[in-house]
């Protein structure tokens, strides 16, 4: 059975690539354009991994994340973005809310 991936990102274009490459090495991917809609895919489908944006409008992937821990706490977490500060990203690992920024 294929791992089932969680693509959180508000950017159509990022969202299509990742799903595409993903795909093609054998995963089930699920996508959503926000953290609202994360939560909502995540209440309804069994995810093993997710890797989310870190900046997005409403919900940030750290927001995201943190919600995630505390209702699914065996999905691995992975934070892919353009956008990172130091602070950001030893604050995400230390609070163990992702495997890799």
């Amino acid at each position: 059975m294929a791992c089932r991936v969680l693509l959180v990102d508000d950017e159509p274009n990022v969202l299509k690539s990742l799903k595409r490459v993903l795909v093609r090495t054998g995963y089930h991917v699920v996508t959503a354009s926000s953290g609202v809609e994360a939560l909502e895919i995540l209440k309804s489908n069994q995810i093993e991994l997710i890797i989310t944006d870190f900046r997005m409008p409403q919900m940030n992937g750290a927001d995201l994340l943190r919600q995630v821990k505390n209702n699914w706490p065996d999905c691995v977490n992975l934070v892919l973005s353009g956008y990172a500060d130091f602070k950001s990203v030893v604050e995400l690992l230390n609070q163990g809310l992702v495997f890799r920024f």
